[in-house]
Order: C-alpha cells, then structure tokens, then sequence
C-alpha cells in the first residue's frame, strides 16, 4: 500500500465534532514549531518515509484512512508537519530504540505492546485539554499531544502509555498533582509505570537516536516520576 503523494504544505482550520461519548468543536491547525528541536527532522531522515514501514506501521495500529484524510496527512505521509507523518517517525522511535544488550528492558518489547494493546490508532483535533485517550482499545491522538510541544520521543511515550490503558486505568482520581491522570503507586503498575519506564531506558539505553532525544527523555521521565504518582515511587532518574 502506497500512501504517500507529493507533499502539500497547507494550514487548514475546520470544525469538527465527534458523534461518540465526548463531543469536540475546536479549530485544528499545524502547528510544528522547531522540527530540529522536536526531533522530527532528524527522525523523518532516518525513517526517510520508507514504504514498507509505512505499512507495517499502518496495519499494525489498524490506521483507516477515514480517520487519517481531510488534511490529516493520508495524501502526504512523509509530510512530519502534519499528523500522520508525525505520528508514524513516533511509532518508528518506539520500535527502532530496542537494545539487545539488555534483553528483558521495555525498549525490547515496547513496540509489540503498544501494537497489541490498539485496536485502532486515530487522530482528532480536540479541545486541547488532554494529549491522547484510549476508549475500548481504540486510542485517539489529538492535536495537543501531535503538536503542543511534544517532540518525537514523548509521543512515542504517549502512545505506549494510552496502550496500557486497555489493560488497566488510572485509578487516584484527583490525589495528586495531575489529578485524574496520575496512579496511586508504581507497584500498581499503570500507564504511568510503563510510561516512566520506557522514557527512562530511551534516556540511558535507547538505540538509533540522539543525545538530545535521550535528555528529553529523561526529562519528561522525571516530571512524570514526580507528578503522576500519589505515592512518589522514589526511584532514581
């Protein structure tokens, strides 16, 4: 399958309103900012949009092109300034970081999870109150968590972190800084607990990356660590 055609860059604003338990009427617009900084740049050249990845990457999350057109980047996959081809260099960090050295660490497994754990990947342009939700398996990014300052390495975070919530919820209602996105402890073994764990390994072990993507990592792991526990876990990142 072949999804990319010559890129068009365009800005686009549209309304759009989603017929499920929630319903969205917000503006959506690109919007990048520093690609070097993010890590698309070097990422959209190591990835270099290759096809068979593309589907790979597309069937593995049950992408649907319904989901992914109107702007959303389905004609333009190689495009990283838009959606898709923002999301597909994230799916393409979270499998190239794997580290034989260490086997059992979550870079190794991580990929497989986060694909058998997602029924279907979609995108929405939402109100930009949260990055990303997981509703019956099928995980829906928004703009927020495209864009908002989120570089390829925390996307790649936030998808893993939505997959395990097929499995289990955030359970501490509003107890911490984050309210009801945090757990009670890391022993509950959350989306947080995943989320920590695979940034912190990115940080010191990851493959096929950059130092900057690594401190990035490291970063976000440490924020998380320290806001999404009600009980601090108390480890050392």
């Amino acid at each position: 399958m072949k999804l990319s055609i010559p890129n068009v860059h365009f800005l686009f604003i549209f309304i759009f309103i989603v017929t499920s338990s929630k319903v969205y009427s917000s503006t959506c617009y690109y919007a990048p900012g520093d690609m070097n900084k993010s890590g698309d740049n070097y990422y959209s050249t190591t990835w270099n949009c290759n096809q068979r990845k593309v589907s790979k990457y597309w069937d593995d999350f049950n992408m649907m092109r319904p989901y992914w057109n109107d702007g959303m980047g389905y004609s333009d996959v190689c495009n990283v300034k838009k959606p898709l081809g923002r999301i597909m260099v994230s799916i393409y960090a979270l499998e190239k970081s794997k580290n034989p050295k260490y086997k059992h660490s979550i870079l190794n497994w991580a990929y497989d999870y986060a694909e058998g754990n997602i029924s279907t990947l979609k995108v929405n342009c939402g109100d930009g109150s949260i990055n990303a939700e997981n509703f019956l398996s099928t995980v829906t990014f928004y703009f927020n968590g495209i864009y908002g300052g989120q570089s390829v390495v925390r996307r790649s975070g936030i998808l893993l972190h939505e997959s395990r919530h097929t499995r289990k919820i955030h359970n501490a209602g509003s107890k911490c800084p984050s309210g009801g996105s945090c757990d009670s402890t890391w022993e509950y073994g959350g989306a947080n607990q995943y989320h920590v764990l695979w940034l912190w390994w990115f940080g010191r072990h990851g493959k096929n990356t950059t130092s900057a993507m690594k401190n990035d990592a490291l970063r976000d792991a440490r924020w998380r660590h320290d806001d999404r526990f009600v009980v601090n876990p108390g480890k050392n990142i």
